[in-house]
């Protein structure tokens, strides 16, 4: 199987570019191999079907410069067990990510409350799983794989990102162009906040508000929480002094 540098998880086709489409085209455009996955085809969903849906998918991932690949986990049902467990576990042997991005895998808090959706954080928590299993050699006849960072995305009102990306109005523009694919979700956006508005205020990172100067040319960012400490070593360094 092709390797891939990156892996992004999400429950539904449309996940991944409404709340980090901005770093997927970011990723893309840097020259990293990036794989989306989505475990459903979103069947479930109040607009839309299955067959349009993954086609809206692979419309998507080609504007992001990415690949895709849909799941067979039922919408609106996807459970943390350990068959899950060790599919998703073989994908991150077979691909050897160094990276991996998912849902934040907490059902809610005080802030939040409860009205996350089950797919969103039951994915969250079958990823974190299952990259354990994929480091440990006994648990399949495939080699194992250690994935080096692991980063959540659709944080919770009272849960700060610990790393933001940039996003430069380039980047922007594609991740709105990917999410335009998605034709019959867009009625989704015809309330009281528009796309423009959502992606650019609403799902991004004000930096401002933590006091964090952008490199030229972003002003906004997308905000993940790293999980464990992010430790920097040999060219990672360079990041300290604005080289990567």
């Amino acid at each position: 199987m092709q390797k891939y540098e990156v892996l992004v998880f999400c429950a539904h086709p449309d996940d991944a570019e409404r709340h980090m489409g901005g770093t997927l085209a970011h990723l893309a455009r840097s020259g990293r191999q990036v794989l989306m996955i989505s475990l459903t085809s979103g069947e479930m969903g109040t607009h839309g079907d299955s067959v349009t849906r993954k086609q809206e998918f692979q419309a998507s991932a080609k504007v992001l410069g990415v690949d895709g690949l849909l799941m067979h986990f039922m919408d609106t049902g996807v459970e943390n067990t350990r068959t899950g467990q060790l599919e998703i576990a073989r994908l991150m042997r077979a691909h050897q990510p160094s990276v991996v991005f998912a849902p934040f895998p907490v059902c809610g808090s005080i802030l939040h409350g409860v009205s996350a959706h089950t797919d969103h954080y039951t994915t969250g928590e079958l990823v974190t799983q299952s990259i354990l299993l994929a480091k440990l050699a006994k648990v399949d006849a495939t080699p194992p794989h250690r994935v080096e960072h692991l980063l959540y995305y659709m944080l919770p009102p009272d849960v700060a990102p610990n790393v933001l990306i940039g996003i430069s109005d380039e980047d922007l523009r594609v991740g709105m162009q990917a999410i335009a694919c998605h034709e019959s979700q867009l009625a989704s956006y015809t309330g009281d906040v528009p796309l423009a508005e959502y992606l650019t205020s609403v799902r991004r990172v004000q930096c401002r508000q933590y006091g964090v100067r952008l490199p030229n040319g972003c002003h906004v960012a997308e905000g993940f929480l790293h999980l464990g400490p992010l430790v920097l070593r040999g060219n990672s360094l360079n990041v300290l002094f604005g080289k990567v």
